[in-house]
C-alpha cells in the first residue's frame, strides 16, 4: 500500500489514484495466489513485530518456494527500515559513549588531574557509562524484536480444493456411510433391546 506523506497537500485526484493502484494490487496478487495472514496464537506486544504467514500457491513446487522466499526478503527490507534507522543511531550513540568513557578513565588515572577534578571526572564517567547501558539495551531491542526477520523459509505443500461445495459432499458420504452401518446393525441390536414376553 502507499502511504502519504503528512506534510504535503494531497488532492482528491491524486487519494483516488493512490488508492485504485492499491486495489488493483490487491487484485494481482489475489489472482497469483498470494496471500498474507497473521500467525493465530501469536501475541505481538507494544513496538514489537507482528508475526505474518505469506502464501504463495503456483502449479510448480519450486515457484511458489523461490516466489514465497523473494516476497519475504522484499518485506522484510522494506518493514525494517525504521529499526534499521534506529539500529544505526543507538550503535552510534555508544561508540561516541566508548570514546568519552575511554578518554574519561585515562584522564582520571593522570597523575596531573587534581583529587577534585578526578571527582568531578568519574561523575561524568558514570553519566556516560549509564548512557552507554541504556543505548546498548535500546540497540538489544532493536535488534531482537524491533526489526523484522524471516523466521522459517518457504515450503511447498500439496493443498486440496477447499470450497464450501466440497465439504458439503465430503459431509453427505460421511453420513451416508454412518447411516448404512447403523441400518446394518439396527436389526441385530433392537432384538436384544425389547423385553420378551415371558419376563
Amino acid at each position: 500500500m502507499a502511504q502519504l506523506n503528512a506534510n504535503k497537500q494531497v488532492t482528491a485526484q491524486k487519494a483516488y489514484r493512490l488508492h485504485r493502484a492499491g486495489l488493483e494490487i490487491t487484485v494481482i496478487a489475489e489472482r497469483l495466489g498470494i496471500s498474507t495472514k497473521a500467525v493465530t496464537g501469536y501475541l505481538s506486544k507494544s513496538g514489537q513485530s507482528p508475526l505474518v504467514q505469506l502464501s504463495v500457491q503456483a502449479k510448480k513446487r519450486t515457484i511458489s518456494e523461490c516466489a514465497a522466499n523473494h516476497l519475504a526478503l522484499i518485506a522484510r527490507d522494506k518493514l525494517g527500515t525504521f529499526a534499521k534507522g534506529k539500529i544505526a543511531s543507538f550503535s552510534s550513540e555508544i561508540a561516541t559513549d566508548n570514546q568519552y568513557i575511554k578518554a574519561l578513565q585515562q584522564a582520571i588515572t593522570s597523575a596531573t588531574v587534581s583529587t577534585t577534578d578526578k571527582l568531578i571526572l568519574q561523575t561524568q564517567l558514570r553519566s556516560y557509562q549509564q548512557d552507554k547501558v541504556s543505548s546498548t539495551l535500546q540497540l538489544l531491542q532493536a535488534k531482537e524484536v524491533e526489526k523484522p526477520r524471516i523466521v522459517t523459509g518457504a515450503a511447498a505443500q500439496k493443498i486440496t480444493a477447499r470450497s464450501r461445495r466440497n465439504t458439503v459432499v465430503i459431509a453427505a458420504l460421511i453420513g451416508l456411510i454412518l447411516g448404512a452401518i447403523a441400518a446394518l446393525l439396527w436389526d441385530s441390536v433392537v432384538p436384544r433391546l425389547r423385553p420378551t414376553n415371558g419376563e
